[in-house]
Order: structure tokens, then sequence, then C-alpha cells
């Protein structure tokens, strides 16, 4: 009996230890705060190592994973801004998540796409509207297809669209390193009329001196590296040895002859 007992018990384990799934950590809030957000995804955890390290993009995560523990810096703040003493509310917060992104070996004609996700800061009570600017050289060509963007509030609780996917297409024209800056803007009077009427007094519009000074994202490219030819100066630099010893034999000869001359010139005019 004791043996069965201890076997049930063994295949209980295993059975466990092959079906263990992420779910969300335990907080000292309410899970309210979530409860607008998409059901946590059982790989989470898997999806989001991926992520941060970049092995997989943005363009690539489906709605399901757009929860505040894919951003690195909620484990900071979870505590401080939804917990009991919270003191982190505010009206205004915009940032992007990878906030920048390098591309080696790039020449004229290449043409990729890039992608990040846009998200309202913790805390934030009020809808944020606004239109990504970019600034660049002129040998490079941007396409987006939607650059007016309403991201949700976090605070209370999440609510959907606080996070988004950003997708764009870069085209090199020149071969060169280039280096591209983006920022919020004010977005289209369209979308800023319909958002204000949409939420009258819970609605601002992200943007501001300061972000027009400070780019939220930016991208590197990096033209192929041209490897140069090392010339085999052995003979050359056997010769350059000898420049100066020959260079010192030379004035001495030179001073040798003047003065054998002198001595000449100076004989004859005894006789």
């Amino acid at each position: 009996m004791t043996s069965k007992i201890i076997v049930l018990i063994f295949l209980s384990f295993l059975l466990f230890s092959f079906n263990v799934e992420s779910s969300r950590p335990v907080y000292s809030f309410s899970d309210d705060v979530f409860s607008e957000l998409p059901e946590y995804p059982s790989d989470f955890d898997e999806i989001t190592s991926l992520y941060r390290s970049q092995k997989i993009k943005a363009s690539q995560l489906s709605i399901d994973y757009l929860q505040p523990e894919i951003l690195p810096s909620w484990s900071y703040y979870a505590e401080r801004v939804y917990g009991k003493n919270a003191q982190n509310m505010g009206s205004y917060g915009i940032f992007f998540y990878p906030s920048s992104m390098a591309f080696s070996n790039v020449s004229k004609g290449d043409c990729f796409s890039v992608s990040s996700l846009v998200y309202c800061q913790w805390g934030i009570q009020f809808y944020q509207g606004l239109k990504l600017g970019f600034e660049h050289d002129s040998d490079l060509s941007i396409n987006i297809s939607q650059p007016n963007i309403l991201l949700s509030p976090t605070y209370p609780k999440f609510k959907p669209g606080w996070m988004q996917k950003i997708m764009f297409n870069i085209t090199v024209n020149k071969t060169g390193s280039y280096v591209i800056n983006l920022s919020e803007q004010k977005p289209d009077e369209q979308y800023n009329s319909l958002w204000s009427t949409t939420y009258p007094g819970s609605y601002i519009s992200g943007y501001g001196f300061t972000a027009m000074k400070t780019p939220r994202f930016q991208v590197y490219l990096y033209p192929p590296v041209i490897e140069t030819t090392k010339i085999d100066t052995g003979d050359i630099g056997f010769l350059s040895a000898w420049v100066f010893p020959l260079f010192i034999i030379f004035i001495i000869s030179i001073l040798i002859i003047i003065r054998w001359c002198y001595s000449k010139k100076r004989e004859a005019k005894m006789e």
C-alpha cells in the first residue's frame, strides 16, 4: 500500500513538472488592476525573455503579450504605483521599449522594417494622443501607415490600448552612417479633435517642449566595413632605414669637396 502511494506521488510530481505554465505574479494590490487586459499567456515568461533579448520583434507579439510584466521597469514601479502607499500618479508619460536599435552592413537600396512598443507610463489617469515624428537624413525614406496614436490610461487600472506596437519601414537611398530620431508630436487636428470630444476632461495631447527636444526612440544605421589591403613594404622599409645615414654621408661628402676646393684655390693664390 505504501509503495502504491509513493508511486502515485511520484507520478503526480512528474505530471506537474511537465505542465508548469506561466502565471501572473502575486502582488499586494488587487488583480482588478489587470481586469481589462487579455488573459495572461501560459508561455508569457518565455516570450518575454525572447523579446527582451530582441530574438523576436515587437511586430511578432500578439495583443495577449502586451502586459505590464513585459517591461523591465514594471518590477520596480508595480508596488510603488499600485500598492497601498501609491504616490506616483500623473497625467502624462510616453515611452518606448526598446528605445533604440542598431543595424549594420546597411547599403544603398536596402529596405527593412522596424518595430517597437510605445506605452503609457505607470499611474497615468488620462488618455494621451500623439503623432510619431521622424528626424532623419534626406538620403533615407521612412514610411509609416498610421503615425497618430491614442494611448489609454494605466490608473487605477490598465485600459486596453495602453501599450501598442509601432511599425515603420526604412529605405536607404545612399550608403552611409545615419541616426533616425523619433519623438512625439501633436496629433493631426482631425484625431486631436476626435479624441478630445470622445474623452472630455480625461484627454491630453502627448506633446510638449521636452518631447520636441528629447528623442524617444532612435535607430542607428551603419554601412558595411570596407577591408583595406595591406601592402608589403618590406623592401621599402629596408631602404627607409638607410635614408638618414646616407643623408649624413652626403652632407659630409659635400663639406669635404668644398673644403678641398677651398684648399686648392688657396694654394693657387700662394703660388
